[in-house]
């Protein structure tokens, strides 16, 4: 959740845990996830859940990781 907008992002989730869970997605990025990375890097809050198949947990991002996802669009931009 995206200061309160859903998004859901499709594909092949690879999910593992240990005292964490994490999750991961290999996809090249489209429109539609470079612009609900936008939305994150620019967010006041974002919340992320991951989704097991006996379990769950909901996260939100810090600052520092926000600002690594918008530092990170500002390198793919000047690639372009």
């Amino acid at each position: 959740m995206v200061d309160d907008e859903k998004f859901n992002v499709s594909g092949k989730w690879e999910r593992d845990h240990d005292s964490r869970i994490w999750e991961w997605l290999d996809i090249q990025v489209k429109e539609s996830e470079y612009e609900i990375l936008k939305k994150i890097a620019t967010s006041k809050v974002t919340k992320i859940r991951y989704e097991g198949k006996q379990y769950h947990d909901d996260r939100t991002l810090t600052q520092k990781e926000k600002d690594i996802i918008k530092k990170t669009l500002e390198i793919y931009d000047g690639l372009k």
